[in-house]
């Protein structure tokens, strides 16, 4: 079984992943539309795609796994998956599994002004989001909601051009640079075709962040929930974990992953407030920065999507070891 890995940027831990997974019967092709990074480095076969957004984009992509006998597509990066989800069927009709959800459920994670109706169809809560600051002023003098409050891009990646603030000077301030800056091409990334990026305002709530993995099968049906709180962040990415068992967190994963049928993993922030009530502050339906601290636990995501894919019975791939704490760090990728 070859696999190919796209978008895969620096991820090389998830390419060794798959590299265990499949053993040695197939190989790991990874792409990407820069050369030199890590996870490049670390593929079995690496391939420099056309971005994203160009139009040679998709007809590269099937070239490449006929070429190779590639019956496996994970993507990575956020925009990636959109643009396979649309093209699906397209893949699915040579035989080629891209391992993306519906572009519906893509769409709705991705765009955070629609998180308060999005997770309500989950019966799961999100903070107040608005995109008028004339509004939010308006709101704030009369006292329905109060500082700190979040500024950032509807369409976002990371902690990109994230924004707190806690007065209304600097509300207007951060307002008029953030929007200056969604100018940037690579903030624009995540847009939509036909859609432009704007700002948004959201409620900032206090408490504990976690994350969970929100495990689902090929078929879309749930399997089980991966609770981690975080201790370490870097760059809007979780850089220590610790794995903990809570089953309020746990029932929230069950209901996303019963309720939206998504394939394989959703990457999921939650800040648990002072008064114990969970918000979703985030969702990546992907392989995201989190994963590692679940896979050190002993979870074995990768090989668990092999065996479904060759229509076998798992054994412990989806068990993780509770109390398990880790940490990321810096080491070399040689290229030979």
């Amino acid at each position: 079984m070859n696999i190919l890995i796209t978008s895969v940027g620096r991820r090389n831990y998830i390419v060794d992943y798959f590299k265990q997974a499949i053993g040695n019967s197939g190989k790991v092709f990874v792409s990407n539309s820069i050369e030199n990074t890590s996870g490049m480095y670390a593929g079995d076969v690496s391939i420099v795609s056309p971005p994203i957004k160009s139009e040679a984009y998709i007809p590269f992509l099937l070239n490449i796994c006929k070429k190779n006998d590639i019956k496996v597509i994970i993507p990575l990066f956020d925009m990636d998956l959109s643009v396979l989800s649309l093209n699906k069927n397209l893949f699915e009709s040579n035989h080629i599994l891209p391992l993306v959800s519906d572009y519906s459920f893509i769409n709705n994670c991705f765009d955070k002004l629609s998180y308060p109706s999005f997770m309500k169809r989950f019966d799961l809560k999100t903070p107040s989001v608005f995109n008028n600051i004339s509004l939010v002023i308006e709101l704030l003098e009369q006292d329905k909601i109060s500082f700190p409050l979040i500024l950032k891009p509807r369409w976002g990646t990371g902690s990109i051009s994230t924004k707190v603030v806690d007065n209304i000077k600097s509300l207007h301030k951060e307002y008029e640079i953030l929007s200056q800056e969604l100018q940037s091409t690579y903030i624009n990334t995540p847009v939509p075709e036909g859609d432009k990026n704007s700002i948004i305002i959201q409620e900032m709530i206090e408490g504990e962040e976690y994350g969970i993995d929100v495990i689902n099968n090929l078929s879309g049906q749930y399997q089980t929930t991966w609770v981690k709180k975080k201790f370490g962040m870097r760059a809007g990415e979780t850089d220590g974990a610790k794995t903990v068992r809570n089953e309020l967190l746990e029932n929230c994963g069950a209901k996303l992953g019963k309720s939206s049928g998504h394939i394989g993993i959703a990457d999921v922030d939650i800040i648990l407030s002072k008064q114990g009530v969970p918000y979703i502050i985030d969702i990546n339906p992907r392989f995201g920065g989190g994963y590692p601290f679940s896979h050190v636990a002993g979870a074995d995501l990768p090989l668990a999507i092999v065996k479904w894919l060759n229509n076998k019975d798992l054994n412990n791939e989806l068990e993780i070891e509770y109390d398990v704490s880790a940490i990321k760090g810096i080491s070399l990728i040689r290229k030979k």
